[in-house]
């Protein structure tokens, strides 16, 4: 499922994504896309 992330990010790089998941996995998003030299917005309010 990272891996759908990333390539939505490739493919719209001037564009904000909004990325929804369950509770039990986001901390495994957020550590994975910290890796990536993105700007990652971890709970927004």
């Amino acid at each position: 499922m990272v891996k759908w992330v990333r390539n939505e990010i490739k493919s719209s790089p001037s564009k904000r994504i909004l990325c929804i998941v369950g509770a039990d996995h986001n901390y495994f998003f957020k550590d994975e896309l910290e890796k990536d030299p993105i700007q990652l917005m971890y709970r927004i309010r």
